[in-house]
Formats: structure tokens, C-alpha cells, sequence
């Protein structure tokens, strides 16, 4: 079995910072891939520090045109192993809509009720479509 492997670095000064929905989405849609986004499904994990910097991020799974799957299990090893204190979740639509599936409701509530357990709260899960939709401004999972 491989080990997670964690580098550190000096500290960064110019972390960039996620004060909204909006700063979120915009660090997250250059990690999808522009010639794949509008037919695959990925999922990503934005790890932040105590003031929300970002301390890093990890592509958790590629999926087909209609899902991805998002481990709890490797969501959490991440998040606990490189020490980070809050965590936003990401996936695309390659439909272009941002309106959340069942599916989609049933792992933000599951990663968030764990993340309450743990100490290490879920603060967004952004869908991203033709535009973007952050499940934390419209109540989708609180």
C-alpha cells in the first residue's frame, strides 16, 4: 500500500484566500480540464488553513458523463494528514446545469456531517456548470 505523501513548503505569503463562493469558484475552475469538462465528470478537494488560505488541493476522482465518486475515507486521510482546518468541496456538470442531483445532496450532507465530527467543517461544496452553484449559499446542505 503507497503512502500519502505530503511535502512542505516555506510559509507562503501570498496564499490565495476564500472569503466567498465566488473566490472559490474562481481558484476552482482552472483545475478542470477545459477539453474534458464538457463530457467527464471530476471532483476536487480545496484544503484550507485556520483563515480559510489554501493550503492545497487534490483531484479525488474522474468519473463518466453522469458521475464521480467522492470517498469520505480519502476526503478525510487528506484533510487529517496535511493538517488542514476546513475543507470545500468541488465537482462539474457536464450538462452545463448547476442544479444538485439527490446524489449530489446526499454526499455534501455526509462529508458534513463527518466533517462536524472531526473538527473539520465542510464551509461549501461548489457545482460547476455553465456558471457555478455554491450548495452553502443556497442552503443545500445545512
Amino acid at each position: 500500500m503507497n503512502e500519502i505523501e505530503i511535502k512542505y513548503q516555506k510559509r507562503v505569503k501570498n496564499r490565495p484566500q476564500i472569503k466567498s463562493s465566488k473566490d472559490a469558484y474562481k481558484f476552482l475552475k482552472d483545475l478542470y480540464n477545459e477539453n474534458e469538462k464538457d463530457y467527464l465528470e471530476e471532483s476536487f478537494l480545496l484544503l484550507l488553513n485556520r483563515k480559510n488560505g489554501i493550503i492545497g488541493w487534490r483531484k479525488l476522482s474522474s468519473g463518466g458523463t453522469s458521475g464521480c465518486i467522492i470517498d469520505l475515507k480519502v476526503v478525510f486521510t487528506l484533510a487529517l494528514k496535511t493538517g488542514a482546518s476546513a475543507i470545500i468541496l468541488s465537482h462539474n456538470h457536464p450538462s452545463g446545469s448547476t442544479q444538485p442531483s439527490y446524489q449530489d445532496i446526499d454526499i455534501t450532507k455526509r462529508v458534513y456531517e463527518a466533517g462536524k465530527l472531526l473538527g473539520l467543517p465542510l464551509l461549501d461544496h461548489i457545482i460547476i456548470g455553465d456558471s457555478y452553484r455554491s450548495m452553502n449559499d443556497e442552503d443545500d446542505f445545512q
